[in-house]
């Protein structure tokens, strides 16, 4: 796990040389509505908990009328559903004691799964 960290961080930093933040792939595995956090089950490895706020973008891809996008909510954020999540951290020399925070999550609405 403290492996997983430490890539996670540098990656983050070597990413935020190059954009404005860090991208991540998986599938939703829980939501907790009271923090207003999603835990993630990613295509790296691992589990990561991330905080959504307010201002997060949340986008519907190709769920619309004619599979248009459209915007989403919190309520959308479904277990077993796929997003991609662009991320950033808030506090960096906090050691990693801080969640990564979404400012957008895309969920695929029609994305065809192996099982």
């Amino acid at each position: 796990m403290k492996i997983f960290r430490i890539s996670l961080l540098l990656f983050c930093l070597g990413g935020l040389v190059f954009a404005k933040g860090l991208k991540l792939e998986g599938i939703i595995a829980s939501v907790d509505n009271a923090n207003k956090t999603i835990t993630i089950d990613s295509f790296y490895g691992d589990s990561v908990v991330v905080k959504v706020l307010p201002n997060t973008e949340i986008e519907l891809e190709k769920c619309g009328v004619f599979g248009m996008d459209k915007y989403g909510t919190f309520k959308d954020l479904l277990p077993g559903s796929f997003v991609e999540v662009k991320l950033y951290f808030q506090n960096f020399g906090d050691e990693g004691k801080t969640n990564p925070i979404a400012y957008e999550i895309e969920i695929e609405c029609h994305k065809k799964k192996a099982y």
